[in-house]
């Protein structure tokens, strides 16, 4: 069973900033952005829903 819509596309846009500011090195943050694009796979309406909340800047804290 998926999680909810708007989870999962909040998931993807909270995830690269908590990445970011990660005590890791570059090439991990990089392997981590990797998963998160390469599994975190939205349908149509969630990739709709993601752009949307990509617009508002403060979601992407």
């Amino acid at each position: 069973m998926r999680p909810g819509k708007q989870r999962l596309a909040m998931l993807k846009v909270k995830c690269p900033p908590n990445i970011a500011r990660a005590s890791v090195d570059e090439t991990r943050k990089a392997s981590l952005l990797n998963c998160v694009e390469t599994h975190l796979r939205l349908d149509e309406r969630e990739e709709k829903l993601y752009e949307d909340l990509m617009k508002q800047p403060d979601q992407r804290r």
